[in-house]
């Protein structure tokens, strides 16, 4: 099953129509998981987006600016091996 991690920052009020995207997706491709978060889920619910980042084939993150959030992803989606990042912190990116 190949997976996508999708983590939402400022954008967050549109986290239920990717959720909603993600639930067509998977319901079109039965071996396709997507999982959507906000970035309030980085502290909230580490262990949860650390363990779906573990497994993902494909990571998304959009518009997150918290230094410390992109630092933290930046070490975790390191082994990913298709890393996306729409505008964040770039300090955090090494860029």
């Amino acid at each position: 099953m190949k997976s996508i991690v999708l983590i939402v920052g400022f954008e967050t009020f549109n986290s239920n129509l990717y959720r909603q995207s993600g639930l067509l997706a998977s319901s079109k491709c039965p071996d396709l998981e997507v999982k959507v978060f906000s970035d309030k889920s980085l502290t909230s619910e580490p262990e949860i987006v650390e363990q779906a980042l573990a497994t993902a084939d494909v990571f998304f993150a959009s518009l997150i600016f918290d230094y410390d959030q992109v630092t933290w992803l930046r070490q975790r989606a390191a082994q990913i091996p298709i890393p996306t990042w729409s505008p964040t912190n770039q300090d955090g990116l090494g860029g």
